[in-house]
Parts: structure tokens; sequence; C-alpha cells
């Protein structure tokens, strides 16, 4: 039989193992199956809840509440935090966020691989015509601003989000696969402390998708830094899932250890092949060993996973050449209308892809 969750978004205070007072509670969760998050076996027991505090776990039923909530055959747990959402728009449009809300998720993380903002520069025209779709208007243009915007839309969820390293290359670089000058990458490190000080939690970035996949080690670790000095963290979309999924996660790593920030692999896998992997076949016990191996190290590294084996993507991911994808999306629509172009890139794509074109 399957059995709900039901998810309590609220702080779990230091005194919640006993009554902190006569005065009746807010609510009670009563007669659920208590998961409490830190790895103790289930148990069965009532939850109380002050304001916006969990201040009384175990047996409340001579307690007084203003409100009872009958979680018998249910399951009771601190909310869910959704690592890898991409709800930046979405939850603009509806901020109940139901589908998530119903699931048992009470924070989301925004901003893998690209983010809300900076939107300015070559990257706001882009935003825009991605708005378009959810007929929200751009009246932002820094993470700051974003979040205010979010607050306005009265949220179900906490929101909490990344600054995309892509995000920040296009807003000053543009869509061009070059190094930054050294002007531009101070523009860059300027732009992600800002963010930073608006309340971004780190640094991210999506190093499959153009123009990220233009980054190179050195220039993440600069921008990791930055993020560093205010406690950030690095969340990558690694560089490559495939054969050459070790050095990726390498190249996680020291930019992790050289900037001196934690890292979160995000869904971790080993996947086909990419356009520029290697050779050599790899298994999970490989993959995960090079975590290990960093974390023995000293980085604190870690990763997530998806529980299926499907997936989708966009057009700018390195499933198609790198050539092909520089100028930005304009540019490879006129690229794929050519027929003569298009057949290159197919004969390039072909023989790694176990799915005809």
């Amino acid at each position: 039989m399957t059995r709900f969750v039901v998810a309590v978004g609220v702080i779990l205070s230091a005194a919640a193992c006993q009554s902190t007072s006569q005065s009746p509670l807010d609510v009670v969760i009563r007669g659920g199956e208590l998961v409490d998050g830190t790895g103790t076996p289930a148990r069965r027991a009532d939850v109380g809840i002050r304001a916006d505090t969990v201040v009384e776990i175990g047996d409340l039923s001579q307690s007084d509440a203003t409100r009872v909530i009958d979680a018998a055959g249910l399951v009771v747990a601190p909310g869910f935090i959704d690592m890898h959402s991409h709800s930046e728009f979405p939850l603009l449009v509806d901020g109940r966020a139901i589908s998530k809300i119903t699931q048992g998720v009470t924070t989301e993380l925004l901003g893998e691989s690209d983010s809300a903002a900076p939107a300015i520069g070559p990257v706001r025209s882009e935003v825009e015509k991605a708005l378009k779709i959810y007929d929200v208007e751009l009246d932002w243009a820094t993470l700051g601003e974003y979040f205010a915007r979010v607050e306005r839309s009265r949220t179900a969820v906490n929101v909490v989000s990344l600054v995309g390293a892509g995000q920040v290359r296009a807003a000053v670089v543009g869509y061009d696969r070059r190094a930054p000058t050294a002007a531009e990458l101070s523009e860059m490190e300027s732009l992600v402390d800002a963010a930073m000080r608006d309340g971004a939690a780190g640094l991210s970035s999506g190093l499959i998708y153009a123009p990220n996949s233009y980054a190179t080690t050195e220039e993440l670790i600069a921008l990791a830094k930055i993020a560093a000095r205010h406690g950030g963290i690095y969340v990558s979309h690694i560089r490559n899932e495939g054969d050459g999924v070790i050095d990726a996660l390498r190249e996680a790593a020291r930019i992790g250890r050289e900037a001196g920030l934690p890292v979160e692999v995000l869904h971790l896998k080993r996947n086909l092949a990419r356009l520029d992997g290697g050779q050599q076949a790899v298994g999970m016990r490989d993959v995960v060993g090079v975590i290990e191996e960093a974390r023995r190290q000293g980085v604190r590294m870690a990763a997530n996973v998806y529980p299926y084996a499907a997936s989708q993507t966009t057009l700018n991911a390195n499933l198609l050449p790198q050539w092909s994808l520089e100028g930005g999306r304009e540019r490879l629509v006129a690229h794929l209308r050519d027929s003569k172009t298009r057949a290159k890139i197919r004969a390039e794509v072909a023989p790694v892809l176990a799915s005809p074109i």
C-alpha cells in the first residue's frame, strides 16, 4: 500500500523533544510515522508546531492545538530539497508550485548551469525569448531583483539560487567560442561577486552546454574563488558523462580544491560517449572512486542522482559539434536550415548517437 508523505516545511528546534510552553500549539501533526532526516529509524510520533518552528516531538495526545492534522498511515518528514530544479520562470507564473509541494518538496535550488540573472548584455535577449513561453515580462537585471520578483509571486516553496558561470559569460563575452580578455574576466568576477552579495548560494556550471562549454578550468576556478569568498559552493553539470567522465570529475574536484569551496555534481552517471569523449570504458565504481579520492584529499565533494535512465536536453548541448553552437541559437538555426551544413552536422554526430537522426 502506498503511504504518502506529509512534508514539514518548518524549522526544527533544538528543544523539539520536550514541551516548551503550556500555551496551545498552533498545529499538531498526529499519528504519523516520523522520518526525521537524521538517519534514525522511523518511529510513530506526533509533531507540534508553533509559528514556523517545530517545538515538540513525541506523544502529544494530551496537548491542545489550534489545528490537528491526522497523519495516521502517512509518513511525516522534513520538507525535501530539490537540488536540481529549473523552476526560475514557472514559479513566476504559478507560485503555488503544486507539482513540487504535492511531492513533499519545500525548497528548490535554482540556477543550475544557467540562472535567472544577471540578465544584461548579450544574454538579456535570450532570457526575454525564454520568458515569452510563460508570458512573463523581464523586469529584472540582477539576482537581487529576481528574488524581489519571486517574493511578489508569493511562492509556496523556499527558493535558493546559484549564479550560472555560463550566464555570466554570456552577459560579458556573448556566445563567441573564445577566452575572455583580462578585462572581461574581471567584469565576470564582479558579476559573480554582486550575485553572491544578492544572496546566491554559489556558482554553477553546465559544461556540456554552450557557452558554458567554452570555459576553461582556469576560468571556472577564477569565478569559483569569488563564490568561495562568500561561503558559496560549486555545483556542476560536469563536462562529460560518457567515456570522459573520470577527467570531468577530476576537473570538478580541482575547481573545488583550488578555489577552496565544496563541490556538488549534478545527476551523477556514466552515460553514452560524447563527441569528444575518450576511449576508456569506465563503470560506476570508477566514477564514485574519483569522488571518494577527492574527499580523502580534503575536497568536500558530493553528488546527486535521479532514479531513472531517461534523459532529455536542449540543442545547445554538446550532442552537436561545438563549432555549430558558436554564436548562439540563431546561428545554430541558420546552420540547420542550410542543407550542406546540416549534412555535415549529421555526419559528425551520427557515429556517437545510439538513435538515428
